[in-house]
């Protein structure tokens, strides 16, 4: 590496240059002023978990700052399951919990099993008892009115929606058998929010969805959206002609989905020994790998990244 590049695996950042003691980050690799968005990605597990506030989102950010996205994402894959399988009551047994709370429960959780004791209070500091006020006698206890029990909320699908400004996104409408004509003027921004909405679904890649009002454009987050521009063209026009509005692909790939299809491509045989390597100015992911694969099973795991992804799969193995 030349003075100035920063190497990020999975515990530790520090400056090449510099000798910087390490410090917990992510689990990306990057160069200079190419950083993950972590606060978009953490907009988009708060959109997943159903949470709105700016409290719970900045929470996540720092969440995953301190795991980074590949701990993350297994922690959110686990809320899924357990949603599913019908929740995780509160510790007191009175009420389910949240998506958000449950996950929030797996994080602290985590982090006392690892030894990170510290951290789950930094993160989740002790809440503080309420003192007695002067007048109270010491030995009266001042009751309290019973508060009413709500049922618990019904699971939430644990999918990647569109969200707009951090807001969990509706759902999807069903599709029409036929094309609607485009509008003679373009709709207001939340007609065109949904037209883009069931046109450029998940299972395509999109993650976000976002309006300019004053421009009358759309801002479209695709995982891969050099590959999305040229796969999805067709899809993209017809948003245009329906809503009036012009769309826009966010120029950046989603780095956490880039480096779960990493490893998710690679061949039978290998198994990842850190979290992926990602240089943005090669288009290149680099996995450092132990185990054994031929040369045409890495080539043919090559191409499929290439194929999803657009960029360049590196394996680099033992000698």
């Amino acid at each position: 590496m030349r003075p100035g590049d920063y190497r990020l695996d999975i515990i530790a950042i520090r400056r090449i240059d510099r000798g910087d003691p390490p410090r917990l980050q992510s689990t990306l690799s990057f160069r200079n002023n190419e950083m993950t968005d972590t606060m978009s990605d953490a907009y988009d597990i708060a959109a997943q978990l159903g949470e709105t506030q700016p409290q719970p989102i900045a929470l996540i950010g720092r969440i995953l700052r301190r795991l980074g996205h590949v701990q993350t994402g297994a922690i959110v894959d686990r809320v899924r399951e357990i949603e599913q399988a019908g929740g995780m009551p509160t510790s007191d047994g009175s009420r389910r919990r949240t998506p958000g709370g449950v996950f929030f429960a797996l994080v602290k959780q985590h982090l006392e099993e690892t030894g990170q004791a510290e951290a789950a209070v930094a993160l989740f500091p002790p809440r503080q008892r309420q003192r007695q006020s002067k007048g109270q006698g010491q030995g009266k206890s001042k009751s309290h009115p019973v508060l009413p029990v709500h049922p618990p909320p019904p699971p939430l699908p644990m999918v990647m929606r569109p969200r707009v400004r951090g807001r969990p996104g509706a759902p999807l409408p069903a599709p029409i058998s036929a094309p609607p004509p485009a509008p003679s003027e373009p709709l207001e921004s939340n007609a065109a929010l949904g037209v883009a909405r069931q046109h450029l679904t998940p299972e395509m890649g999109c993650y976000a969805i976002g309006a300019r009002q004053e421009a009358r454009v759309l801002a479209v987050r695709f995982s891969y959206p050099d590959v999305a521009r040229e796969r999805y063209a067709r899809e993209i026009a017809r948003v245009e002609r329906e809503s009036g509005w012009r769309v826009e692909l966010h120029p950046a790939v989603h780095q956490g989905n880039l480096a779960t299809s990493a490893l998710r491509a690679l061949p039978k045989g290998l198994s990842a020994e850190r979290s992926p390597s990602i240089r943005a100015a090669d288009r290149r992911v680099t996995v450092r790998c132990s185990g054994q694969a031929t040369a045409d099973a890495i080539e043919v795991a090559r191409q499929a990244f290439r194929d999803e992804t657009g960029w360049e799969l590196a394996v680099e193995t033992h000698a």
